[in-house]
């Protein structure tokens, strides 16, 4: 019995490879690549198998598990051992007809060499066999199971796919040694065939690796749209109300043109899903903490509950779960707007925002909330969803609105709403109209109603 190379350390093995001996062989080499691809499939499968959303792959993958376990894996390590022994065999009588002077001699040791040259041909392509399943395998974990650890897919697949290409090359190399008989016409029917699915799984391979190429070009195109956003905003030597909505519009776009790369999961099917300054602010590098309470702080004297705050230095924005989701929402959109437009900004905290304030702030304040409303009630969306609600591109008081707000007549409306603020807040929390019920337009973009009306008034959507 030959020495098991499979018992030797790692380096020492690879040594025996490149020790210029025949022994282990290129055979052995494409089992041991077999073997290689085999236990990374095994650890994609246990990576996976935990994951819930593979839940409904769970079977396929069970059953894959079991056949490399139970058979590929056993047999390929009988192959590789066994190819190395197979080949030293040919090769002892092929050195002793080098070596012999004897021509009877001779052609008796090269016929015993090609006697034992036909099952060291075999071998590897039971080998190739063996790696067609596992490449097979490999393109099915690759689509189907746990993607973050596709560099393993990738791996056991291109490792599948090039020993069955090895073994083809074996094949191909041995049969020059040979004439034409029954046994080397059934071979080279099975080398032949084994070449077609290596051409095939190759191309197969090729597109997966080709898919993996362009997700990581979108995931960096998506990048470096958000940092030329980034670098415009903070860039401008006067940061006016165009030129904040136009800052917020470009990353509306970008987070609906990238959404698969901003989401991975639950991605957005609608453009309203995608203003969401959680999301967005995870873009810019930030790490969001939703916590109890972030505590109390003064401002001239005033003593407020802290809503929300911005850690440039550590990219770190927290805002306090004491207030309603609405409220929280405009609070992180507007640490989201300190975040694009204040570079000098490095740790601030906030009053609640709801689009609103009754107190005086400064102009990065007034800038912050500029961008909160733009950002999450975006001018198109919003006629949008105002005329789908009120079934006119303009709200005025009249008769037939009036009735379709079950007033008895307009002057009844107009002393309900008092004012134009007050008709832009009864519309803008309106959850019905015409008999037609739906949802508020401050609770269809999560904002406050104050905030929703300020913004309806400023679109100039309605008159009193």
């Amino acid at each position: 019995m030959d020495e098991k190379y499979l018992d030797y350390p790692t380096r020492e093995l690879l040594k025996k490879f490149g020790a210029g001996s025949h022994k282990p062989g290129s055979g052995s080499a494409a089992a041991l690549g077999g073997m290689l691809s085999a236990q990374l499939i095994l650890t994609v499968i246990d990576r996976t198998l935990d994951k819930p959303q593979y839940a409904g792959r769970k079977t396929r993958l069970l059953e894959i598990q079991k056949v490399i376990n139970d058979r590929i894996y056993p047999e390929l390590e009988n192959l590789f051992q066994k190819d190395s022994e197979q080949f030293h065999k040919h090769m002892v009588f092929r050195l002793a007809k080098k070596d012999e002077k004897d021509p009877i001699h001779r052609k008796e040791l090269g016929e015993k060499a090609l006697m034992e040259l036909a099952p060291a041909t075999e071998i590897p392509i039971e080998i190739a066999k063996h790696c067609r399943e596992l490449a097979g395998f490999s393109l099915f974990i690759f689509d189907k199971a746990f993607h973050a650890v596709r560099g393993d897919s990738g791996v056991a697949m291109t490792l599948a796919v090039s020993a069955i290409g090895g073994c083809v090359a074996i094949g191909d190399l041995n049969l020059l040694s040979f004439g034409s008989n029954a046994w080397t016409i059934a071979i080279r029917k099975e080398i032949n065939e084994l070449r077609e699915v290596f051409e095939v799984l190759s191309s197969d391979s090729s597109k997966r690796l080709d898919s993996l190429k362009r997700e990581v070009d979108q995931h960096q195109e998506y990048h470096e749209a958000i940092n030329a956003i980034l670098h415009d905003a903070q860039n401008k030597s006067r940061i006016a109300s165009k030129n904040i909505e136009e800052i917020a519009k470009s990353l509306q776009n970008t987070l609906w043109k990238y959404r698969k790369n901003a989401w991975k999961k639950r991605v957005p099917k609608a453009p309203l899903e995608v203003l969401n300054p959680e999301k967005a602010l995870s873009a810019l590098g930030y790490f969001y903490n939703l916590q109890t309470s972030l505590g109390q702080h003064t401002i001239q004297g005033s003593l407020f509950e802290i809503a929300g705050i911005i850690d440039k230095e550590e990219k770190i924005v927290s805002i306090s779960d004491q207030f309603p989701p609405a409220i929280r929402n405009f609070t992180t959109a507007h640490e989201l707007g300190h975040a694009l437009l204040h570079k000098d900004m490095v740790l601030h905290r906030d009053r609640p925002k709801n689009g609103t304030s009754l107190v005086e702030r400064d102009a990065k304040e007034k800038q912050a909330d500029k961008f909160a409303s733009y950002f999450l009630m975006p001018e198109n969306l919003m006629k949008s969803a105002f005329q789908e609600r009120f079934l006119a591109n303009h709200f005025v008081i009249n008769e037939e609105s009036a009735f379709a707000f079950n007033e008895a007549s307009t002057s009844n409306l107009r002393k309900k709403s008092k004012d134009l603020h007050g008709l832009a807040k009864k519309l803008a929390g309106a959850e019905f109209y015409n008999g037609n019920p739906f949802v508020s337009l401050a609770g269809l973009f999560s904002v406050s109603i104050d905030a929703m009306a300020i913004r309806l008034e400023e679109l100039k959507l309605l008159e009193f």
